[in-house]
């Protein structure tokens, strides 16, 4: 399979080097929501938006873990988290496009803290996302499909990121029942 610049894609198998320029085109042409989601906001912007929630809240340290994080959605494109559950062996082929892309940018493995960092602000990303740019009733089907399947403490640091970085969306969580109890028992008081 090719890229646009005309490599081969870094499958299994393949003898390939990932090229930043396929990286940064075929992220900016891949819709959000498997491409259900607004033309206008695509994986490049969610990964844009992923990292700097991370600096905003966390700090510099865990930006590159956070801006790399879906890089090998160049390859799988926008699969949801639904989709992969169906899926058998999307995990693997993740972490091999993961391993070879950090191998051709000489990125180490991003630390546990990292990880836990990425994930809430991943999370807080796609709840953002979800109200501005997601088909008609992304955010709340989140909320009741998704948000009670998060643990607590992950829910309560999602609340916080969206809280010190994009007030409308916690008020927005504060308005939806679905939303509740955990993350927002405290703020509601």
């Amino acid at each position: 399979m090719l890229t646009a610049l005309g490599n081969i894609l870094p499958l299994p198998g393949e003898d390939s080097v990932p090229h930043p320029v396929d990286i940064c085109i075929h992220l900016g042409r891949t819709k959000r929501f498997a491409g259900h989601g607004s033309a206008e906001w695509t994986v490049l912007h969610h990964s844009l938006l992923t990292t700097l929630l991370c600096l905003k809240n966390f700090g510099a340290t865990s930006a590159v873990a956070a801006l790399v994080h879906d890089l090998h959605e160049y390859v799988t494109g926008d699969l949801p988290t639904p989709v992969k559950r169906c899926l058998t062996g999307t995990a693997e082929l993740e972490k091999h496009v993961d391993k070879a892309i950090g191998d051709s940018l000489g990125l180490a493995e991003s630390s546990e803290e990292d990880k836990k960092i990425v994930k809430v602000c991943d999370i807080a990303a796609l709840l953002i996302e979800s109200h501005y740019f997601g088909p008609a009733g992304t955010f709340e089907h989140i909320g009741v499909r998704d948000w009670p399947n998060i643990p607590e403490q992950i829910q309560d640091e999602v609340y916080s990121v969206i809280r010190k970085s994009c007030p409308e969306i916690a008020e927005a969580m504060r308005n939806s029942h679905s939303y509740w109890p955990t993350a927002l028992r405290a703020s509601k008081s």
